[in-house]
């Protein structure tokens, strides 16, 4: 996009609420764009003269009949040196809605339009003040689901994912230009080396692959962990749930069978979201509908859960269904052997567990709440701790993961037509795709639609 369709479409001046609507101490309308500083003397007549970036206590009044509407902070910021790159405006109000949108009504009134989601920061991008991954940074941070996802998205801000693709795509069409060249002027521009431009594919190529191999502990971060919580009836499962959540969320009773479908529900250990999910207990069916159902939904469960805690009644002895339970748990899937019960006197045989898992065994009493902190800290161990090959600083959102994906996909395609023998041309054709794919990453390369969808996924005021 350029310079000139950027100031025809954003010449005018925005306004909208940025903070949530409810009553608070405070409520703040944001208004940025080149009559800001006029329609701000308008509605606080009083301020004869502003400086910049100096905080101003101020009656806000209606233009027309001079009705005051509160009094507040004023904030003015002189473009460039601005959040969007504009004048902008803040009008730090009392945060009663009624206020604040008569706020936004007379700036609307005073020349100023209503802002589109996410339109302060599209305008800080379009002005330079943020490349595009600082701006969907900005973005993740608002929708962090967890302390975790926070401080990942906070890292991204300092910019190394962007430099790291800047850096990947210079070279890449330093190579289509010397590509090109040689096939627009061969006596001028020499071919390039076939096996150096493999070299240099396969090193960025690399990188890539690098990069996309972290995002699976991102996924982790962001969505949070999916602990899987299975056994025979009446071992404890539900039990166990409530004494990590810090509520009854389950239903316990002495009666077999209480929890006849799967239970779900999110907390947050370590800085990090898990959720867990409590089954049905497994035991042979006896001709039980809606039972035979939630066994279905189990055997769903397994395949998607991170990790599974199957839980063993340490007081009792082993029984088939504890054994019909193993084969259910597919070998590679990690997991914790919990002996519950272990307030009482140990009758499980751990030789026979042995021999029917693989999975670490924990004890543990969710009765008088013994072992679980132990518990707590194994799965904060294993799933937040960042593995020694990944870097904080390159975890990506999922549409520059897919655009990734893309240039790395590209890539492959173009080693594969270069030892084939195939056509320059159509070698450059493949490296400009890759390129407009990390360009999408970047901010270097894109269309308005792309842009369109990115910034919808802010709030108003932002």
């Amino acid at each position: 996009m350029s310079s000139n369709e950027a100031k025809a479409n954003y010449f005018d001046t925005i306004v909208g609420i940025a903070t949530p609507l409810g009553v608070g101490a405070i409520g703040i309308v944001r208004m940025s764009g080149p009559i800001s500083k006029d329609i701000l003397h308008r509605l606080c007549p009083s301020l004869n003269t502003i400086k910049p970036r100096t905080a101003y206590h101020a009656t806000i009044t209606a233009t027309k009949d001079s009705i005051e509407l509160d009094d507040g902070c004023i904030l003015y910021f002189e473009g460039p040196k601005s959040y969007t790159g504009e004048d902008c405006v803040e009008f730090q109000c009392h945060s009663n809605p009624i206020i604040l949108q008569q706020v936004v009504s007379e700036c609307l009134q005073n020349g100023a339009r209503l802002a589109l989601p996410g339109e302060f920061t599209r305008r800080a991008f379009i002005h330079g003040k943020m490349d595009l991954v600082k701006a969907e940074t900005v973005i993740d941070i608002i929708h962090a689901k967890n302390k975790l996802s926070k401080n990942i998205a906070l890292k991204r801000l300092n910019g190394k994912l962007y430099k790291k693709i800047t850096e990947m795509r210079s070279g890449l069409i330093k190579l289509v230009e010397q590509i090109e060249g040689s096939i627009d002027f061969p006596e001028e521009v020499p071919e390039l080396n076939q096996d150096v431009l493999i070299t240099l594919l396969k090193g960025t190529w690399k990188e890539i692959h690098r990069i996309l191999k972290m995002q699976d502990f991102g996924k982790t971060i962001s969505e949070g962990v999916n602990v899987l919580i299975m056994g025979k009836p009446n071992v404890g499962k539900s039990s166990l749930l409530n004494r990590i959540v810090g509520e009854n969320r389950a239903i316990v009773t002495s009666i077999p069978g209480t929890t006849r479908d799967y239970i779900e529900c999110s907390v947050s250990l370590g800085g990090g979201l898990f959720n867990f999910i409590d089954t049905a207990g497994i035991r042979a069916s006896q001709g039980d509908k809606i039972e035979d159902m939630g066994m279905r939904k189990i055997k769903r469960l397994v395949k998607k859960a991170n990790v599974i805690l199957w839980i063993v009644d340490g007081g009792a002895p082993l029984t088939k269904e504890d054994e019909t339970i193993a084969t259910l748990i597919p070998k590679k899937k990690r997991g914790y052997l919990i002996l519950n019960k272990s307030d009482k006197k140990r009758r499980a045989n751990l030789s026979t567990l042995s021999s029917l898992t693989s999975f670490p065994h924990l004890s543990v009493s969710a009765k008088v709440n013994q072992g679980l902190t132990d518990l707590q800290d194994e799965l904060i161990d294993f799933f937040l701790k960042p593995k020694s090959d990944v870097t904080l600083d390159f975890m990506c959102n999922i549409r520059q993961i897919q655009c990734l994906k893309d240039a790395e996909n590209g890539l492959s395609l173009a080693l594969k037509s270069i030892k084939s023998g195939f056509e320059q041309d159509l070698i450059s054709f493949e490296l400009k795709t890759v390129v407009q794919k990390l360009g999408e990453v970047s901010g270097d390369d894109l269309t308005e639609e792309v842009l369109d969808g990115i910034f919808s996924r802010f709030c108003v005021g932002k």
